[in-house]
């Protein structure tokens, strides 16, 4: 437990920690603890969590071993599976526990899961094959845009690496419902893994940074940052701004 590290609500009054070698839906299948209290006065410690799980969880999904993502108003809460093969094998894939409000506690939602709509064998969205923590996924304190990477993906060459980023309009839609928007280096190469250490989102949703760590820019990998600026003002495109 806790190997990508806990997330918390900006109130600190949620947390969520991923748990990727239990075994509730098959071996290593993975499940995420949530702990809720009602105020700061009271600890963390006398709340007994809930535990998430992928309904068609299966072994080696290892969902949760990137950690959680909860976005700041407590609303999200999402988990890599970097080891589901709904795409083909390790493809991956990424849950998401959307509620209205904190009143709804995530043990009573139905999670959605969000592939990459071009992923394929070992793109392991959300994940890396060395299982070490890196990886998972980021949110918005708003809970309107989210996203992931896939360091395997084959792009620019064979493990060169992309970012899959949803949006949407209001906490009333599902992000199952968006396409998501496909990022990756325009001067990417082989083995660069964008995204091997997850994206990095501004509590506005409108800067996402991610990075490469085999870059070779610089020297053999000397790694480097990509970053999108998309802040929604004139001569600044989508993905990062909602129509």
């Amino acid at each position: 437990m806790g190997m990508g590290g806990p997330s918390l609500s900006y109130d600190g009054l949620v947390m969520g920690v991923g748990s990727h070698h239990t075994d509730d839906t098959g071996i290593d299948g993975g499940s995420v603890l949530v702990w809720e209290r009602e105020n700061s006065s009271v600890s963390f410690s006398s709340i007994v969590p809930s535990r998430l799980l992928d309904p068609n969880g299966d072994s080696s999904d290892m969902m949760g071993a990137g950690g959680a993502c909860l976005a700041g108003n407590g609303l999200v809460l999402a988990a890599a599976s970097h080891g589901d093969n709904e795409n083909g094998v390790s493809s991956g894939s990424l849950l998401v526990w959307e509620r209205q409000n904190t009143t709804i506690p995530f043990s009573s939602i139905t999670p959605v899961k969000l592939l990459d709509p071009n992923g394929g064998v070992g793109s392991m969205l959300g994940g890396n094959n060395n299982e070490d923590g890196v990886g998972g996924c980021a949110v918005s304190s708003d809970g309107l845009t989210l996203a992931a990477a896939s360091a395997f993906d084959a792009m620019h060459g064979v493990n060169s690496g992309a970012v899959l980023l949803w949006e949407r309009e209001s906490t009333s839609a599902s992000f199952l419902s968006s396409t998501p928007a496909r990022l990756s280096d325009p001067n990417g190469a082989v083995s660069d893994q964008l995204g091997l250490g997850g994206p990095a989102l501004s509590g506005n949703g409108r800067v996402l940074s991610v990075g490469a760590p085999n870059d070779g820019e610089m020297g053999s990998n000397s790694g480097s940052v990509l970053v999108w600026e998309s802040i929604c003002e004139a001569g600044y495109a989508p993905p990062l701004c909602l129509p």
